[in-house]
């Protein structure tokens, strides 16, 4: 079975990749929503700590603050008192401007002086007079606390001055004046992002598996009504008449086997109407043909007598080909037949009767079909190839889905334009429409009708090297 191309897969695929779609997007917009309210409060609660912290501070004695600077600090938070502006002429962002408007605002103590801010990534770097540039150097402890460099500080020297490296890109610096010039300053080694959430891609993963499952449920209900018509039509195709569906699933797929059903049994009432009047028709027919012949037995004139029975027996046979024709529908159950046997056993037939032809079968080949009205178009098409083509060769090959039984004759063939046309009953090429040249034009009429009453078809084809071939296809039974 093909399942990429059923509509119970195409129904799965269709709602999993719907709800995962759908579910994605949720997340991606939760997720970014999740992330905006953390860096949200973790803002808000780094300007209350840092607020606190520097009021903190600034409440104690200046011979104080270096201890509690001392013991503020953690792994994350390092506070420092510094001679000078930490910042020198760094020009705040907006976004620092902002952070820094949240941790005055945060303050209870109006008179501290502003608050700066510098966000990565800017790099904290200080630079300090150098002892080449007339100034005196300040020495590196003039900095509050730098003997006990916490980590993530580091002394770096080079010909422009000592310099004061503060830690990585990511750093928040934060830096306020204290009321005796010096200028408080924290260092906030922000945690890395909050880590993305799986529960909720989790929870898409079974709305997806849970949502496939009752797609398939229903996918299933649909589909397996659908296929079931889909065998009856082809069963109603092959001449089972007798086929019926029975209805199942939704209420629109039940009432569409409702119809079906309706539908075969007006085709299967109107077929057996069509025979029983073909019956008819031919029982009166013979009738008057019976009560004619025996009047032309009275005619006395040998030449109009002779004549007349020319004429009754050409009406005679041509009633019985329409007869014939008009009877080529289903008429017969179908049966399990070895179709090269089948063949084999008309050709023989034929070449008793003395019909040149050559057959060449090989293999099994297994059929379902009406054996006896397989006889009859395999019969019509090889003696229409020897009536025209002056031979038949005949062989039999497998196909996927079919067998076919080829005939070649080495005839002129059909011009192409015709080669459809010549199917059509009392078609025939030769314009004299004598009986006596080539029959009444029926007999590719019957075949055709056959092979497709049994589920095939019949293609005719002009051959390169000359000749005409005709290719009578039979379905052969599905592998399950």
């Amino acid at each position: 079975m093909n399942w990429p191309g059923t509509l119970r897969t195409q129904f799965v695929v269709t709602a999993a990749a719907a709800v995962i779609l759908a579910s994605l997007i949720v997340i991606a917009i939760l997720e970014t929503a999740r992330q905006s309210e953390i860096q949200r409060v973790r803002i808000a609660g780094l300007a209350d700590r840092v607020a606190a912290s520097f009021e903190l501070i600034a409440d104690l004695e200046p011979s104080q603050r270096d201890g509690a600077v001392r013991a503020l600090n953690t792994v994350r938070f390092r506070y420092r008192i510094v001679d000078e502006n930490p910042f020198g002429d760094h020009k705040m962002s907006a976004e620092e401007t902002r952070m820094a408007e949240a941790v005055k605002m945060a303050q209870e103590e109006t008179r501290l002086g502003p608050i700066l801010v510098r966000l990565p990534p800017d790099t904290a770097i200080r630079e300090r007079p150098s002892s080449e540039g007339g100034d005196a150097a300040v020495p590196t402890d003039a900095i509050a606390g730098t003997e006990n460099l916490p980590p993530g500080f580091e002394d770096n020297a080079d010909r422009a001055g000592e310099r004061l490296r503060f830690r990585g890109n990511d750093d928040i610096e934060m830096a306020q004046g204290l009321d005796s010039g010096r200028w408080l300053f924290v260092n906030f080694d922000p945690p890395a992002a909050e880590p993305r959430t799986y529960e909720m891609l989790i929870a898409a993963l079974l709305a997806a598996i849970f949502t496939s499952a009752a797609a398939a449920w229903l996918g299933g209900r649909v589909s397996r009504p659908l296929s079931a018509l889909e065998a009856a039509a082809g069963e109603i195709a092959r001449g089972n008449l007798t086929t019926r569906v029975e209805p199942r699933g939704p209420r629109d797929v039940r009432k569409a086997a409702e119809a079906f059903n309706t539908m075969s049994e007006r085709v299967a009432r109107t077929i057996q109407s069509h025979h029983q009047l073909l019956s008819a028709v031919g029982h009166d027919l013979r009738t008057p043909l019976a009560a004619m012949r025996i009047t032309a037995e009275f005619v006395t004139d040998p030449e109009s007598k002779m004549r007349l029975t020319r004429n009754i027996d050409e009406l005679n046979s041509l009633t019985e080909a329409v007869l014939s024709a008009a009877r080529a529908g289903p008429g017969e159950e179908m049966y399990r037949v070895e179709l090269g046997a089948l063949i084999e056993s008309v050709c023989d037939d034929l070449i008793d009767l003395g019909q040149p032809m050559e057959v060449a079968i090989e293999g099994s080949f297994p059929c379902l079909c009406r054996s006896n009205e397989v006889r009859r178009a395999v019969r019509n098409l090889v003696e229409n190839a020897v009536r025209y083509g002056g031979s038949a060769q005949v062989s039999l090959r497998a196909e996927p889905e079919f067998y076919a039984v080829v005939i070649d004759d080495k005839g002129p063939g059909i011009p192409e334009d015709k080669l459809e046309s010549v199917f059509q009953p009392f078609m025939r090429l030769e314009a004299s429409r004598s009986s006596d040249t080539g029959g009444f034009g029926l007999g590719l009429t019957i075949a055709r009708t056959i092979a497709r009453e049994n589920g095939g078809d019949i293609n005719l084809e002009n051959r390169r090297q000359g000749g005409l071939r005709a290719t009578l296809r039979l379905p052969r039974e599905k592998r399950t």
